[in-house]
């Protein structure tokens, strides 16, 4: 699940790890940042 994903990257060493209910569109409609691509 999204939750046990979230627990691993915190475990690596990501500190921003959010689980997003609803995905990017919930995210959106939040009007929170998304970064298409790489940079």
């Amino acid at each position: 699940a999204s939750e046990t994903a979230a627990k691993a990257l915190k475990k690596a060493g990501f500190e921003k790890v959010y689980v997003l209910d609803g995905g990017i569109p919930a995210w959106q409609q939040a009007e929170l940042p998304l970064v298409k691509g790489r940079n």
